[in-house]
This record gives C-alpha cells, structure tokens and sequence, in this order.
C-alpha cells in the first residue's frame, strides 16, 4: 500500500515562504541599499544645483545692476565684461553683451559692437536670437553686405515673432540699394498684407506704386 504523502500544514507553508523571502530580500539587500542611498543621493545633488543655480543667477544680477548703476563708461565696460567672464551662460551676461554692444556703438565701435551681438545670438535662441541676428543685419548693411543683410533679415521675416513688419521692410530697403526692385515690390506687398498703420500704409502704397512703374518700364526696355 502507498505511502499517504503528507500536505503541509497551512502555518507551515507561511512559515516556508516567509523563510524564502527572508533568503531572497539578503541576496538583493546590497543592491536595495545601492538604489536608495542613489536615489538620496541624486535627490541632494538636485536641490544642491537648483540653490547653487538660483544663488549664482543673484550674484550675476546684482553685478549687472551695479554695472548699470555706475556713471563712469571704464568702470561700467570692466562691470559688465566680468559679468560675461564670471557668469557666461546665464541670461543675465546676455544682457551684459547687450549693454555692451549699445557702448560700443554710441562710441562709433561698430565692429565691437557687431561682435558682441553675433555672440548673443549664438548663445541663446528664439526670439531673441533672431533680433540679434537682426541686429547684425544692420552692421551688414551699413557696410554694404547687402546680401549678408538680407539673410539676416529674411530670417526675421520667417520667425513669426512679431517682427515680420520690420524685416519686411528693411528687405525691401535692401533690395532697393541693389536695384533689385521685382524683389523689392515683393516685399512692400508682403509688408502691405500685413495691414500697417494707415499713417505707415499710405507711404508703402505710394512706394510700391513708384517701384512698380520701374519694374514695368525696365519690362519695357527689355522688350525693345
């Protein structure tokens, strides 16, 4: 006759499950205690950067407000270049370029100025990025880059930003200075569409009218 197997008594079956888990939570205790002390760890680190982050950005902005403060242009230029020097990266030296490229232009630096404006705008992006290469257009186009200027400006006009009325414009300017007045006509009518100022809308009709007079009467000669 078989042997009657013999079944476990409830208790006992929790009391072996307990045993494996018991077996199974040493085997894995070392990589529990890994994960939290990591978890605590990267959890510091965070809040550590956040305060280091949030004291650096004041200490950059009181700086700049005693850049700004100060009446004496070397003081100020020294103010804001340590400024840039110490805290590159942060909004605020953007605005320290800024500040500075306003100096240099008031003394007639033009090239120190453009320079400190093509570092904005490779610093940053969006809106900003594109009046700052805006701005450099206008360097461009005082030195007769006429076709660098334009680029700058075309961007302006894509962006979508608020300043397609201006870029619109100063593409028209530009296009104007090369006699390019097809390209020209195409950028006051682009202006037009956007629905400037009455005041604005009456110069850009009378514009475009005259322009396009020249691109029929140059049609003309082509044709003779």
């Amino acid at each position: 006759m078989a042997k009657k197997k013999e079944v476990p008594k409830p208790e006992e079956e929790i009391l072996v499950l307990h045993e494996k888990w018991v077996k199974a939570a040493k085997e894995h205790l070392r990589e529990i205690i890994i994960v939290a002390i990591t978890a605590v760890f990267l959890a510091s680190l965070w809040a550590f950067y956040n305060y280091y982050r949030q004291k650096h950005l004041e200490e950059a902005t009181l700086l700049y407000a005693k850049a700004l403060m100060t009446t004496n242009e070397g003081q100020k230029k020294g103010l804001l270049e340590e400024v840039i020097k110490k805290y590159d990266g942060t909004t605020v030296s953007l605005e320290a370029r800024l500040s500075l490229c306003e100096i240099y232009f008031e003394k007639g630096e033009l090239k120190k100025a453009e320079e400190e404006l093509k570092r904005v705008a490779t610093k940053t992006k969006g809106a900003l990025k594109v009046a700052a290469e805006m701005g450099v257009g206008y360097f461009a186009e005082d030195e007769k880059r006429y076709s660098d200027a334009a680029r700058y400006y075309q961007k302006g006009a894509s962006a979508n930003i608020g300043l397609e009325e201006i870029a619109y414009f100063d593409l028209a300017r530009v296009a104007e200075l090369q006699k390019k007045w097809g390209d020209a006509v195409k950028y006051y009518q682009e202006l037009i569409s956007l629905k400037p100022a009455e005041n604005k809308l009456d110069f850009l009709q009378v514009k475009l009218s005259r322009l396009m007079e020249k691109v029929g009467s140059k049609s003309k000669e082509g044709e003779g």
